[in-house]
Protein backbone atom coordinates (compact mmCIF):
# COMPACT_ATOMS: atom_id res chain seq x y z
CA UNK A 1 0.00 0.00 0.00
CA UNK A 2 1.74 3.39 -1.18
CA UNK A 3 2.03 6.11 1.68
CA UNK A 4 0.23 8.84 1.20
CA UNK A 5 2.26 11.67 3.25
CA UNK A 6 5.79 10.40 2.97
CA UNK A 7 7.17 13.72 4.50
CA UNK A 8 5.20 13.59 7.77
CA UNK A 9 7.41 11.04 9.10
CA UNK A 10 10.51 12.79 8.22
CA UNK A 11 8.93 16.04 10.31
CA UNK A 12 7.76 14.14 13.19
CA UNK A 13 11.42 12.72 13.64
CA UNK A 14 12.89 16.24 13.15
CA UNK A 15 10.82 17.45 15.88
CA UNK A 16 11.68 14.37 18.17
CA UNK A 17 15.07 15.22 17.67
CA UNK A 18 14.98 18.90 18.39
CA UNK A 19 13.24 18.66 21.35
CA UNK A 20 16.12 16.28 22.74
CA UNK A 21 18.41 18.52 21.45
CA UNK A 22 17.02 21.81 23.15
CA UNK A 23 16.68 19.48 26.04
CA UNK A 24 19.65 18.00 26.56
CA UNK A 25 21.17 22.50 26.16
CA UNK A 26 18.60 24.07 28.79
CA UNK A 27 20.16 20.96 31.35
CA UNK A 28 23.49 20.54 30.92
CA UNK A 29 25.06 23.65 28.13
CA UNK A 30 22.46 27.04 28.51
CA UNK A 31 25.39 28.77 27.21
CA UNK A 32 24.58 28.82 23.47
CA UNK A 33 21.03 29.96 24.16
CA UNK A 34 22.13 32.95 26.22
CA UNK A 35 23.85 34.32 24.09
CA UNK A 36 20.44 34.99 22.21
CA UNK A 37 19.01 37.58 25.03
CA UNK A 38 20.22 40.82 25.60
CA UNK A 39 23.14 41.70 28.35
CA UNK A 40 20.48 43.77 30.11
CA UNK A 41 17.68 40.82 30.69
CA UNK A 42 20.88 38.17 31.70
CA UNK A 43 22.27 40.88 34.16
CA UNK A 44 18.53 41.55 35.44
CA UNK A 45 17.78 37.93 35.99
CA UNK A 46 21.14 37.57 37.50
CA UNK A 47 20.34 40.09 40.18
CA UNK A 48 16.85 39.14 41.08
CA UNK A 49 17.63 35.23 41.45
CA UNK A 50 20.88 36.68 43.50
CA UNK A 51 19.03 39.31 45.78
CA UNK A 52 17.12 37.32 48.05
CA UNK A 53 20.96 35.79 49.24
CA UNK A 54 22.51 38.85 49.63
CA UNK A 55 20.05 40.66 51.52
CA UNK A 56 20.27 37.85 54.14
CA UNK A 57 23.37 38.73 54.43
CA UNK A 58 24.51 42.23 54.29
CA UNK A 59 21.95 44.27 56.66
CA UNK A 60 21.99 48.09 56.10
CA UNK A 61 23.29 49.70 59.30
CA UNK A 62 19.75 51.96 59.68
CA UNK A 63 21.72 55.43 60.44
CA UNK A 64 19.69 58.17 62.02
CA UNK A 65 20.29 61.48 60.90
CA UNK A 66 19.70 62.33 64.51
CA UNK A 67 23.26 60.46 65.22
CA UNK A 68 24.72 62.11 62.35
CA UNK A 69 24.86 65.36 64.45
CA UNK A 70 25.72 64.29 67.37
CA UNK A 71 28.87 65.15 69.71
CA UNK A 72 32.14 62.99 68.63
CA UNK A 73 34.20 64.30 72.24
CA UNK A 74 33.63 65.03 75.59
CA UNK A 75 35.56 67.34 77.98
CA UNK A 76 35.86 68.53 81.59
CA UNK A 77 36.70 71.30 83.63
CA UNK A 78 38.22 69.98 87.07
CA UNK A 79 39.83 73.23 89.27
CA UNK A 80 42.45 74.50 86.90
CA UNK A 81 42.77 71.47 84.79
CA UNK A 82 41.15 70.46 81.80
CA UNK A 83 40.82 66.51 80.66
CA UNK A 84 39.52 65.00 77.89
CA UNK A 85 37.28 61.94 79.08
CA UNK A 86 38.57 59.89 76.63
CA UNK A 87 35.93 57.28 76.98
CA UNK A 88 33.60 57.07 73.64
CA UNK A 89 31.13 54.14 75.70
CA UNK A 90 30.59 56.45 78.26
CA UNK A 91 30.33 59.92 76.07
CA UNK A 92 27.32 57.99 74.24
CA UNK A 93 25.65 56.72 77.47
CA UNK A 94 25.82 60.46 78.18
CA UNK A 95 23.96 61.22 75.31
CA UNK A 96 21.21 58.59 75.40
CA UNK A 97 20.32 60.42 78.90
CA UNK A 98 20.29 63.50 77.35
CA UNK A 99 18.02 61.96 74.75
CA UNK A 100 15.83 60.78 77.69
CA UNK A 101 15.21 64.05 79.37
CA UNK A 102 16.14 66.69 76.48
CA UNK A 103 17.84 70.05 77.25
CA UNK A 104 14.85 72.99 77.15
CA UNK A 105 15.30 76.15 75.76
CA UNK A 106 12.97 78.68 77.66
CA UNK A 107 13.87 81.70 75.12
CA UNK A 108 16.10 82.51 72.70
CA UNK A 109 18.47 85.06 74.10
CA UNK A 110 21.55 85.31 72.28
CA UNK A 111 24.24 86.45 74.77
CA UNK A 112 27.27 88.04 72.48
CA UNK A 113 29.10 89.46 75.42
CA UNK A 114 32.76 88.44 75.69
CA UNK A 115 33.32 88.80 79.36
CA UNK A 116 30.30 86.60 80.03
CA UNK A 117 31.30 84.07 77.21
CA UNK A 118 35.13 83.76 79.35
CA UNK A 119 33.22 83.23 82.83
CA UNK A 120 31.41 80.11 81.06
CA UNK A 121 35.07 78.77 80.88
CA UNK A 122 35.95 79.45 84.60
CA UNK A 123 33.93 77.09 86.30
CA UNK A 124 33.72 73.40 85.83
CA UNK A 125 32.00 71.78 83.50
CA UNK A 126 31.63 68.70 80.99
CA UNK A 127 31.40 70.13 77.53
CA UNK A 128 30.07 67.91 74.34
CA UNK A 129 31.72 68.97 71.73
CA UNK A 130 30.40 68.94 67.73
CA UNK A 131 32.26 68.25 64.65
CA UNK A 132 31.09 71.23 62.53
CA UNK A 133 28.34 73.60 63.94
CA UNK A 134 25.32 72.87 63.36
CA UNK A 135 21.73 74.57 63.22
CA UNK A 136 20.01 74.62 66.90
CA UNK A 137 17.06 72.58 65.42
CA UNK A 138 19.01 69.59 64.01
CA UNK A 139 19.98 68.66 67.46
CA UNK A 140 16.48 68.75 69.17
CA UNK A 141 16.58 64.84 70.18
CA UNK A 142 19.31 66.40 72.71
CA UNK A 143 17.60 70.11 72.80
CA UNK A 144 13.72 70.66 73.11
CA UNK A 145 13.41 74.32 71.42
CA UNK A 146 9.70 74.29 72.76
CA UNK A 147 7.96 77.00 70.66
CA UNK A 148 11.42 78.46 69.76
CA UNK A 149 11.30 76.63 66.33
CA UNK A 150 13.28 79.17 63.92
CA UNK A 151 16.15 80.89 65.17
CA UNK A 152 19.16 81.08 62.83
CA UNK A 153 21.57 79.93 66.02
CA UNK A 154 24.27 77.71 65.29
CA UNK A 155 26.25 75.53 67.80
CA UNK A 156 28.93 73.58 68.54
CA UNK A 157 29.32 72.86 71.95
CA UNK A 158 27.19 72.31 74.54
CA UNK A 159 28.43 72.83 78.16
CA UNK A 160 26.99 71.76 81.36
CA UNK A 161 28.25 73.50 84.50
CA UNK A 162 29.17 71.62 87.72
CA UNK A 163 26.07 73.43 89.43
CA UNK A 164 23.13 73.09 91.55
CA UNK A 165 21.82 76.19 89.13
CA UNK A 166 20.66 73.61 86.40
CA UNK A 167 21.60 75.71 83.61
CA UNK A 168 23.70 74.78 80.90
CA UNK A 169 24.88 76.85 77.24
CA UNK A 170 24.70 75.66 74.36
CA UNK A 171 27.79 78.00 72.16
CA UNK A 172 28.83 78.84 69.42
CA UNK A 173 32.51 78.81 69.77
CA UNK A 174 33.12 80.75 66.18
CA UNK A 175 31.46 83.72 67.41
CA UNK A 176 31.73 83.28 70.94
CA UNK A 177 28.10 83.51 72.01
CA UNK A 178 25.84 81.58 73.85
CA UNK A 179 22.23 80.64 74.76
CA UNK A 180 21.35 80.12 78.42
CA UNK A 181 18.92 76.62 78.61
CA UNK A 182 17.75 74.43 81.30
CA UNK A 183 18.62 71.13 82.19
CA UNK A 184 15.17 68.65 82.47
CA UNK A 185 13.52 68.26 85.60
CA UNK A 186 14.60 64.55 84.79
CA UNK A 187 18.12 64.76 84.30
CA UNK A 188 19.77 63.03 86.58
CA UNK A 189 23.17 65.75 87.07
CA UNK A 190 24.92 63.83 89.82
CA UNK A 191 24.62 60.62 87.86
CA UNK A 192 26.38 62.07 84.80
CA UNK A 193 29.46 63.16 86.37
CA UNK A 194 29.46 60.04 88.80
CA UNK A 195 29.44 58.05 85.42
CA UNK A 196 32.17 60.44 84.21
CA UNK A 197 34.26 60.10 87.64
CA UNK A 198 34.18 55.94 87.01
CA UNK A 199 36.32 56.12 83.94
CA UNK A 200 39.10 58.37 85.38
CA UNK A 201 41.80 56.46 84.49
CA UNK A 202 40.91 57.24 81.16
CA UNK A 203 41.10 60.71 81.18
CA UNK A 204 43.72 62.71 79.38
CA UNK A 205 45.07 65.85 80.48
CA UNK A 206 44.79 68.95 77.96
CA UNK A 207 44.98 72.47 77.31
CA UNK A 208 42.72 74.88 75.20
CA UNK A 209 44.43 76.50 72.34
CA UNK A 210 42.91 79.11 70.44
CA UNK A 211 42.87 78.88 66.39
CA UNK A 212 41.49 81.02 63.13
CA UNK A 213 37.73 79.85 63.91
CA UNK A 214 37.43 78.42 67.53
CA UNK A 215 39.06 76.66 70.27
CA UNK A 216 40.79 73.44 70.53
CA UNK A 217 41.15 71.03 73.28
CA UNK A 218 45.15 69.46 73.08
CA UNK A 219 46.90 66.63 74.94
CA UNK A 220 49.13 68.24 77.47
CA UNK A 221 51.98 64.80 77.56
CA UNK A 222 52.68 62.68 74.41
CA UNK A 223 50.26 59.32 74.28
CA UNK A 224 50.36 55.95 72.43
CA UNK A 225 47.62 55.24 70.24
CA UNK A 226 47.41 51.54 68.73
CA UNK A 227 47.19 51.39 64.99
CA UNK A 228 44.30 49.31 64.11
CA UNK A 229 44.11 46.96 60.90
CA UNK A 230 40.62 45.24 59.47
CA UNK A 231 39.70 42.47 56.95
CA UNK A 232 37.77 44.65 54.11
CA UNK A 233 34.20 43.65 52.57
CA UNK A 234 33.29 44.88 49.47
CA UNK A 235 29.55 45.48 49.50
CA UNK A 236 28.25 43.87 46.14
CA UNK A 237 26.84 46.06 43.64
CA UNK A 238 23.60 44.14 43.36
CA UNK A 239 22.91 45.52 46.98
CA UNK A 240 23.12 49.19 45.64
CA UNK A 241 21.15 48.20 42.18
CA UNK A 242 18.11 46.86 44.64
CA UNK A 243 18.40 50.03 46.58
CA UNK A 244 18.29 52.35 43.26
CA UNK A 245 16.27 50.38 40.56
CA UNK A 246 13.29 48.50 43.39
CA UNK A 247 11.51 47.30 39.72
CA UNK A 248 14.72 46.61 38.09
CA UNK A 249 13.58 48.98 35.40
CA UNK A 250 17.51 49.50 34.62
CA UNK A 251 19.75 49.13 31.06
CA UNK A 252 22.93 48.48 31.47
CA UNK A 253 26.38 50.75 30.08
CA UNK A 254 29.91 49.32 30.08
CA UNK A 255 32.27 52.44 30.22
CA UNK A 256 35.69 52.54 28.54
CA UNK A 257 37.37 51.43 31.34
CA UNK A 258 36.59 47.53 31.99
CA UNK A 259 36.19 48.25 35.78
CA UNK A 260 33.34 50.52 35.58
CA UNK A 261 30.05 49.88 34.96
CA UNK A 262 26.61 51.77 35.02
CA UNK A 263 23.20 51.15 35.55
CA UNK A 264 20.60 54.00 34.61
CA UNK A 265 17.05 54.21 33.93
CA UNK A 266 15.16 57.88 33.22
CA UNK A 267 15.84 58.88 36.24
CA UNK A 268 18.85 57.61 38.06
CA UNK A 269 22.24 56.51 36.79
CA UNK A 270 24.44 54.24 38.91
CA UNK A 271 28.13 53.77 38.41
CA UNK A 272 30.51 51.19 39.84
CA UNK A 273 34.42 51.90 39.85
CA UNK A 274 35.35 48.35 40.61
CA UNK A 275 39.45 49.45 40.95
CA UNK A 276 38.80 52.06 43.43
CA UNK A 277 35.98 50.87 45.03
CA UNK A 278 33.59 53.26 44.56
CA UNK A 279 30.37 54.18 43.71
CA UNK A 280 27.87 57.16 42.41
CA UNK A 281 24.29 58.02 42.02
CA UNK A 282 22.98 60.69 39.67
CA UNK A 283 19.31 61.83 39.92
CA UNK A 284 18.68 63.14 36.47
CA UNK A 285 15.13 64.73 37.41
CA UNK A 286 14.68 68.26 38.79
CA UNK A 287 11.85 69.19 40.52
CA UNK A 288 10.49 72.98 40.98
CA UNK A 289 10.23 73.13 44.50
CA UNK A 290 10.16 75.86 47.21
CA UNK A 291 13.41 77.39 48.52
CA UNK A 292 14.32 75.28 51.35
CA UNK A 293 15.97 76.06 54.82
CA UNK A 294 19.44 75.28 55.89
CA UNK A 295 18.06 72.51 58.19
CA UNK A 296 15.70 71.05 55.32
CA UNK A 297 18.35 70.59 53.28
CA UNK A 298 20.74 69.35 55.57
CA UNK A 299 18.50 66.45 56.58
CA UNK A 300 17.43 66.07 52.52
CA UNK A 301 21.11 65.50 51.99
CA UNK A 302 21.22 62.54 54.84
CA UNK A 303 18.38 60.30 52.63
CA UNK A 304 20.91 58.68 49.93
CA UNK A 305 23.55 58.18 53.17
CA UNK A 306 20.75 56.31 55.05
CA UNK A 307 19.38 54.70 52.01
CA UNK A 308 22.79 53.16 51.27
CA UNK A 309 24.89 52.53 54.51
CA UNK A 310 26.45 49.67 55.60
CA UNK A 311 29.32 51.36 57.64
CA UNK A 312 28.47 50.12 61.53
CA UNK A 313 31.10 52.01 63.01
CA UNK A 314 29.48 55.68 63.19
CA UNK A 315 29.04 58.60 61.01
CA UNK A 316 29.05 62.22 61.51
CA UNK A 317 28.07 65.04 59.74
CA UNK A 318 31.38 66.55 58.12
CA UNK A 319 30.18 70.37 56.90
CA UNK A 320 28.86 71.81 53.93
CA UNK A 321 30.94 74.00 50.98
CA UNK A 322 29.91 74.75 47.50
CA UNK A 323 26.67 72.78 48.09
CA UNK A 324 28.47 69.54 49.07
CA UNK A 325 27.33 68.18 52.45
CA UNK A 326 30.12 65.55 53.50
CA UNK A 327 29.19 62.92 56.04
CA UNK A 328 32.34 61.27 56.99
CA UNK A 329 33.33 57.49 58.46
CA UNK A 330 34.02 57.24 61.98
CA UNK A 331 35.75 54.57 64.07
CA UNK A 332 36.11 54.41 67.94
CA UNK A 333 35.25 58.21 68.32
CA UNK A 334 38.10 59.14 65.64
CA UNK A 335 37.11 60.10 62.10
CA UNK A 336 38.70 58.31 59.14
CA UNK A 337 40.91 60.16 56.42
CA UNK A 338 42.62 58.69 53.73
CA UNK A 339 46.28 58.66 52.81
CA UNK A 340 46.81 62.02 49.84
CA UNK A 341 47.70 58.74 47.43
CA UNK A 342 44.38 57.58 47.30
CA UNK A 343 40.98 58.21 47.68
CA UNK A 344 38.67 59.64 50.33
CA UNK A 345 37.85 55.95 52.04
CA UNK A 346 36.26 58.28 55.09
CA UNK A 347 34.16 60.36 53.30
CA UNK A 348 30.41 60.47 51.97
CA UNK A 349 29.36 63.36 49.62
CA UNK A 350 25.97 64.43 48.79
CA UNK A 351 25.78 67.05 45.76
CA UNK A 352 22.76 69.85 46.16
CA UNK A 353 21.77 71.33 42.83
CA UNK A 354 22.13 75.00 43.29
CA UNK A 355 18.82 75.66 42.80
CA UNK A 356 15.73 76.78 45.77
CA UNK A 357 14.55 73.62 46.10
CA UNK A 358 18.37 72.24 46.97
CA UNK A 359 17.74 68.74 45.33
CA UNK A 360 20.35 66.33 45.81
CA UNK A 361 21.79 65.64 42.36
CA UNK A 362 25.06 63.29 43.35
CA UNK A 363 25.67 60.84 45.77
CA UNK A 364 29.73 59.59 45.99
CA UNK A 365 30.64 56.89 48.43
CA UNK A 366 32.88 54.40 49.12
CA UNK A 367 31.41 50.44 48.83
CA UNK A 368 34.47 48.81 51.29
CA UNK A 369 33.60 48.32 54.96
CA UNK A 370 35.53 47.36 58.40
CA UNK A 371 34.77 43.47 58.83
CA UNK A 372 36.90 41.41 61.39
CA UNK A 373 39.83 43.36 63.51
CA UNK A 374 43.26 41.49 63.31
CA UNK A 375 44.31 42.72 67.26
CA UNK A 376 47.74 41.15 66.88
CA UNK A 377 48.88 43.31 64.10
CA UNK A 378 48.08 46.39 65.77
CA UNK A 379 51.46 48.85 66.46
CA UNK A 380 51.88 51.16 69.25
CA UNK A 381 51.94 54.93 67.23
CA UNK A 382 53.51 57.57 69.31
CA UNK A 383 51.92 60.64 69.02
CA UNK A 384 53.03 64.64 70.05
CA UNK A 385 51.93 66.65 72.67
CA UNK A 386 50.34 69.98 72.34
CA UNK A 387 53.55 71.72 72.68
CA UNK A 388 55.60 69.70 70.39
CA UNK A 389 52.87 69.63 68.05
CA UNK A 390 52.87 73.51 68.17
CA UNK A 391 56.08 73.98 68.06
CA UNK A 392 56.51 71.30 64.56
CA UNK A 393 53.76 73.59 63.09
CA UNK A 394 55.30 76.84 63.34
CA UNK A 395 58.37 75.26 62.68
CA UNK A 396 57.24 74.76 59.17
CA UNK A 397 55.91 78.21 58.94
CA UNK A 398 52.05 77.55 60.23
CA UNK A 399 51.08 79.52 62.62
CA UNK A 400 47.85 79.06 64.90
CA UNK A 401 46.09 81.66 63.75
CA UNK A 402 46.19 80.24 60.02
CA UNK A 403 44.66 77.00 61.29
CA UNK A 404 40.81 75.79 61.33
CA UNK A 405 41.22 72.92 63.20
CA UNK A 406 43.40 70.67 64.73
CA UNK A 407 42.20 66.75 65.25
CA UNK A 408 43.32 63.55 65.96
CA UNK A 409 42.28 60.95 63.56
CA UNK A 410 42.81 57.67 61.90
CA UNK A 411 44.43 57.57 58.15
CA UNK A 412 43.09 54.69 55.79
CA UNK A 413 46.67 53.78 54.28
CA UNK A 414 46.70 52.71 50.57
CA UNK A 415 48.27 49.45 50.69
CA UNK A 416 45.45 47.44 50.81
CA UNK A 417 45.89 44.19 49.07
CA UNK A 418 43.32 44.50 46.45
CA UNK A 419 40.78 45.78 48.64
CA UNK A 420 41.28 42.53 51.28
CA UNK A 421 42.91 44.31 54.55
CA UNK A 422 43.50 47.75 55.54
CA UNK A 423 45.68 49.30 58.49
CA UNK A 424 44.53 52.70 60.00
CA UNK A 425 46.90 54.78 61.80
CA UNK A 426 46.40 57.05 63.51
CA UNK A 427 47.59 61.09 62.64
CA UNK A 428 47.59 64.57 63.38
CA UNK A 429 45.40 66.53 60.91
CA UNK A 430 45.22 69.77 60.39
CA UNK A 431 42.75 72.01 58.55
CA UNK A 432 43.84 75.01 56.76
CA UNK A 433 42.16 76.90 54.27
CA UNK A 434 38.92 74.39 54.16
CA UNK A 435 41.46 71.62 53.30
CA UNK A 436 42.93 68.80 55.13
CA UNK A 437 46.66 68.11 55.73
CA UNK A 438 47.97 65.46 57.89
CA UNK A 439 50.80 66.45 60.34
CA UNK A 440 53.61 65.11 57.50
CA UNK A 441 52.12 66.56 54.55
CA UNK A 442 52.91 69.87 56.55
CA UNK A 443 56.30 68.53 57.56
CA UNK A 444 57.08 67.62 54.09
CA UNK A 445 56.25 71.46 52.86
CA UNK A 446 53.13 69.98 50.99
CA UNK A 447 51.10 73.29 52.41
CA UNK A 448 54.33 75.58 51.17
CA UNK A 449 54.00 74.08 47.98
CA UNK A 450 50.30 75.11 47.61
CA UNK A 451 51.14 78.26 49.05
CA UNK A 452 53.15 79.13 46.16
CA UNK A 453 51.13 77.99 43.90
CA UNK A 454 48.63 80.37 45.19
CA UNK A 455 50.79 82.79 44.97
CA UNK A 456 51.64 82.45 41.20
CA UNK A 457 48.19 82.06 39.88
CA UNK A 458 47.66 85.54 41.91
CA UNK A 459 50.36 86.98 40.59
CA UNK A 460 49.19 85.90 36.92
CA UNK A 461 45.92 87.11 37.26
Amino acid sequence: MKRRFPFLSFFLAMFVLTSIALSYLLVFNSHPLSKYLSQEEVATKTIQNNQEQLSAYYQPAHVKFEEAVFPTTAYLAKGNRLFDLNHYPTLESLLVKIQHAPIQVRDIRINRNLEDYQALYEQDYIEFDFRQSVPLSLVDSLINLGNNQETPFKLDRILIPDSDKRLAYVVDTRTKSFIEVELSTDFDLADCFNQVNKVKENWLSVDRYDLKDKSVYLPVNEQVIKSKTYILEKIPENMFISSVFPNSDFVISQANTTDTKSYQNYQSTLTIFGSKQLMTITTNSISNREKISEEQKLRESFKPVAENAYWRQGLRYDGIRNNMVTYRRFLDGFPIYSHSSIEDYGALKVYMRNTPGSEVYRFEKPTVILMANIDDMSQDIPLLSADELVTTLTGAGVNLDRISDIQLVYEWQPDMQNFQVVTLIPKWYVEVNGRQYSLDQITHGDLAKQDQAQESNTEGE
